[in-house]
């Protein structure tokens, strides 16, 4: 069999110039430099197209996080309108509680000093008054501290304020000595010669009776103490029963 030759085929580029003087030069370029230009070319057109494409997505993707971001803003915007409302509205309240508290606060003061106010020892400690005959009053001879009060049969020893009864103890001189503590530094101690009606420990109104007057008990001493010392009891005392 005849083998023919076969050759690889191949092209040049002639370049001509004419120069200023008239000469004329020539320059071939080979094909694999245009071959490898080409290749070039080609992939500068690749790489650019790839760019292209690459800022194509960023520019999306940017746009797609502006969109996200700006839902996320109304969003919020929205939610700070709801939180402005509602913390306007809880403003408000507290206010409203304020002014409450403070009310009940006043009325809470109102009532304890009317609590206090109704403890202190001010009453009278017999069931009659001082200006109704039934009872005389004088200051002891001993001591600036302690009446003397004069009953008829039928009066009560009572009680002038609320509280306890303290202590119920025997006196050599009035027969019975009755301390009862108003629960706020102040006691009122009375001595008679009857018989108490009451017990230790027994919570008691005003005006509750201690003893009854009887031929053998008209008189009744009695003191007052504020914060363990003793004071003068017409100092509290409404003299009027």
């Amino acid at each position: 069999m005849e083998q023919k030759n076969k050759r690889k085929s191949s092209f040049a580029i002639l370049l001509v110039r004419e120069k200023a003087d008239g000469t004329i030069s020539q320059h071939h370029v080979s094909s694999l430099f245009i071959e490898l230009l080409m290749f070039f070319l080609f992939l500068v057109t690749v790489v650019a197209i790839c760019e292209i494409i690459y800022q194509s997505i960023v520019i999306r993707d940017m746009r797609e996080d502006a969109v996200n971001d700006q839902a996320a803003i109304a969003e919020l915007s929205e939610q700070n309108v709801f939180l402005e409302e509602a913390n306007s509205d809880l403003s408000d309240k507290v206010e409203v509680l304020s002014e409450t508290t403070a009310k009940l606060a006043a009325v809470e003061e109102v009532r304890q000093a009317e609590l206090t106010e109704s403890y202190l020892p001010k009453g009278f400690p017999l069931s009659g008054s001082s200006g109704s005959g039934s009872v005389s009053m004088e200051e002891s001879e001993e001591d600036s501290y302690t009446l003397i009060l004069n009953a008829s049969v039928g009066n009560a020893v009572v009680t002038v304020g609320p509280g306890i009864v303290e202590a119920i103890e025997k006196d050599e001189k009035y027969g019975t000595k009755l301390v009862f503590d108003h629960q706020n530094g102040y006691r009122s101690i009375y001595y008679n010669q009857g018989t108490p009606l009451v017990k230790e420990g027994e919570a008691l109104g005003k005006r509750y009776i201690l003893f009854l007057v009887g031929e053998d008990n008209l008189e009744l001493a009695y003191q007052i103490m504020k914060d363990d010392e003793y004071i003068d009891p017409r100092d509290v005392m409404e003299i009027s029963g």
